[in-house]
Protein backbone atom coordinates (compact mmCIF):
# COMPACT_ATOMS: atom_id res chain seq x y z
CA UNK A 1 0.00 0.00 0.00
CA UNK A 2 1.50 3.05 -0.92
CA UNK A 3 0.88 6.61 1.42
CA UNK A 4 -0.07 9.42 -0.40
CA UNK A 5 1.99 12.64 -0.03
CA UNK A 6 0.37 15.61 2.03
CA UNK A 7 1.40 19.07 0.10
CA UNK A 8 2.96 21.00 3.45
CA UNK A 9 1.46 24.54 1.78
CA UNK A 10 -1.89 23.07 2.07
CA UNK A 11 -4.30 24.34 4.77
CA UNK A 12 -5.31 21.32 6.84
CA UNK A 13 -8.67 20.27 7.57
CA UNK A 14 -8.01 20.30 11.64
CA UNK A 15 -9.68 18.38 14.06
CA UNK A 16 -12.69 20.50 13.83
CA UNK A 17 -12.51 20.92 10.02
CA UNK A 18 -12.66 24.78 9.84
CA UNK A 19 -10.36 24.59 7.07
CA UNK A 20 -9.12 27.64 7.03
CA UNK A 21 -11.89 30.01 7.80
CA UNK A 22 -10.51 31.11 11.07
CA UNK A 23 -7.63 32.60 9.37
CA UNK A 24 -10.42 34.88 6.92
CA UNK A 25 -12.75 35.91 9.50
CA UNK A 26 -9.75 37.35 11.64
CA UNK A 27 -8.17 38.95 8.46
CA UNK A 28 -11.97 40.71 7.71
CA UNK A 29 -12.35 41.42 11.27
CA UNK A 30 -9.24 43.30 11.62
CA UNK A 31 -9.83 45.32 8.22
CA UNK A 32 -13.42 46.41 9.22
CA UNK A 33 -11.53 47.16 12.63
CA UNK A 34 -9.09 49.33 10.04
CA UNK A 35 -11.58 51.07 8.63
CA UNK A 36 -13.37 52.10 11.88
CA UNK A 37 -9.96 53.93 13.33
CA UNK A 38 -9.54 55.65 9.43
CA UNK A 39 -13.75 56.81 10.09
CA UNK A 40 -13.04 57.80 13.43
CA UNK A 41 -9.65 59.59 12.71
CA UNK A 42 -11.29 61.60 9.72
CA UNK A 43 -14.55 62.48 11.85
CA UNK A 44 -12.16 64.03 14.54
CA UNK A 45 -10.38 65.69 11.86
CA UNK A 46 -13.10 67.50 10.80
CA UNK A 47 -14.24 68.52 13.94
CA UNK A 48 -10.98 70.14 14.48
CA UNK A 49 -11.51 72.34 10.93
CA UNK A 50 -15.14 72.92 12.32
CA UNK A 51 -13.35 74.69 15.73
CA UNK A 52 -10.91 76.37 14.40
CA UNK A 53 -13.55 78.12 11.47
CA UNK A 54 -15.74 78.34 15.00
CA UNK A 55 -12.67 80.40 16.91
CA UNK A 56 -12.52 82.74 13.36
CA UNK A 57 -15.86 83.75 13.45
CA UNK A 58 -16.26 84.79 17.01
CA UNK A 59 -12.59 86.73 16.39
CA UNK A 60 -14.37 88.07 13.50
CA UNK A 61 -17.59 89.03 15.75
CA UNK A 62 -15.42 91.12 18.08
CA UNK A 63 -13.90 92.76 15.34
CA UNK A 64 -16.92 93.93 13.84
CA UNK A 65 -18.31 95.01 17.14
CA UNK A 66 -15.22 96.68 17.65
CA UNK A 67 -15.54 98.75 14.37
CA UNK A 68 -19.20 99.88 15.22
CA UNK A 69 -17.68 101.37 18.38
CA UNK A 70 -14.78 103.09 17.11
CA UNK A 71 -17.36 104.47 15.24
CA UNK A 72 -19.51 105.25 17.69
CA UNK A 73 -17.35 106.53 19.52
CA UNK A 74 -15.32 108.90 17.64
CA UNK A 75 -18.37 110.59 15.83
CA UNK A 76 -19.53 113.84 16.73
CA UNK A 77 -21.89 114.90 13.58
CA UNK A 78 -22.41 113.07 11.06
CA UNK A 79 -20.61 109.36 10.37
CA UNK A 80 -18.37 109.25 7.46
CA UNK A 81 -19.97 107.04 4.58
CA UNK A 82 -17.29 104.41 4.93
CA UNK A 83 -14.71 103.59 7.44
CA UNK A 84 -11.62 101.19 7.58
CA UNK A 85 -10.43 99.37 10.40
CA UNK A 86 -7.50 96.87 9.88
CA UNK A 87 -4.81 94.63 11.88
CA UNK A 88 -2.71 92.89 11.44
CA UNK A 89 -5.01 89.77 11.37
CA UNK A 90 -8.36 91.99 10.96
CA UNK A 91 -10.27 93.83 8.84
CA UNK A 92 -13.20 95.88 9.69
CA UNK A 93 -15.25 97.76 7.41
CA UNK A 94 -17.99 100.05 8.51
CA UNK A 95 -20.65 101.71 6.12
CA UNK A 96 -23.29 104.49 6.83
CA UNK A 97 -26.28 104.56 5.11
CA UNK A 98 -28.68 107.53 5.63
CA UNK A 99 -31.95 106.66 5.79
CA UNK A 100 -33.91 109.75 6.76
CA UNK A 101 -33.46 113.16 7.49
CA UNK A 102 -35.15 114.58 10.50
CA UNK A 103 -35.97 117.78 12.40
CA UNK A 104 -32.87 119.95 13.21
CA UNK A 105 -30.59 118.66 11.02
CA UNK A 106 -30.73 115.16 12.89
CA UNK A 107 -30.20 112.29 10.88
CA UNK A 108 -31.16 108.63 10.72
CA UNK A 109 -27.98 105.81 9.85
CA UNK A 110 -27.92 102.49 9.02
CA UNK A 111 -24.47 101.30 10.49
CA UNK A 112 -23.07 97.81 9.08
CA UNK A 113 -19.36 96.44 10.05
CA UNK A 114 -18.63 93.77 8.03
CA UNK A 115 -15.48 92.19 9.84
CA UNK A 116 -12.76 89.54 8.31
CA UNK A 117 -10.54 87.53 10.68
CA UNK A 118 -7.52 85.46 8.79
CA UNK A 119 -6.13 82.76 11.59
CA UNK A 120 -2.52 82.10 11.44
CA UNK A 121 -3.75 78.59 10.50
CA UNK A 122 -5.44 79.45 7.36
CA UNK A 123 -9.05 79.86 8.70
CA UNK A 124 -11.13 82.61 7.48
CA UNK A 125 -14.36 83.68 9.71
CA UNK A 126 -16.32 86.34 8.75
CA UNK A 127 -19.14 88.61 10.55
CA UNK A 128 -21.38 91.11 9.92
CA UNK A 129 -23.25 93.43 12.34
CA UNK A 130 -25.69 96.48 11.77
CA UNK A 131 -27.14 98.95 13.79
CA UNK A 132 -29.97 102.37 13.57
CA UNK A 133 -28.07 105.28 14.84
CA UNK A 134 -29.86 108.69 14.98
CA UNK A 135 -26.97 111.20 14.35
CA UNK A 136 -27.28 115.06 16.05
CA UNK A 137 -24.63 117.37 13.85
CA UNK A 138 -24.81 120.30 17.25
CA UNK A 139 -24.18 117.54 19.52
CA UNK A 140 -20.73 116.98 20.75
CA UNK A 141 -21.75 113.34 22.87
CA UNK A 142 -21.48 110.20 21.89
CA UNK A 143 -24.30 110.37 19.53
CA UNK A 144 -27.29 107.48 20.72
CA UNK A 145 -27.64 104.38 19.02
CA UNK A 146 -31.10 102.32 18.75
CA UNK A 147 -30.12 99.10 19.62
CA UNK A 148 -33.12 97.30 20.36
CA UNK A 149 -34.19 94.73 17.89
CA UNK A 150 -31.09 96.05 15.29
CA UNK A 151 -27.99 93.49 16.08
CA UNK A 152 -27.63 91.22 13.45
CA UNK A 153 -25.24 88.23 12.58
CA UNK A 154 -24.22 86.30 9.56
CA UNK A 155 -21.68 83.42 9.07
Amino acid sequence: MRRQRRDPLAISEGRYGAGGYSLVAVLLTLLGLSFLAVAGFMIAMGEVRVARYEAASVHAFYAADSGLNTVLGTTTGYPADTTVLSTPSDTTTVTATRLAELAGGRRLYFLRARARHHAFDGSVGDRTLSLVLLADPDSTARPPAVKSGTWRESM
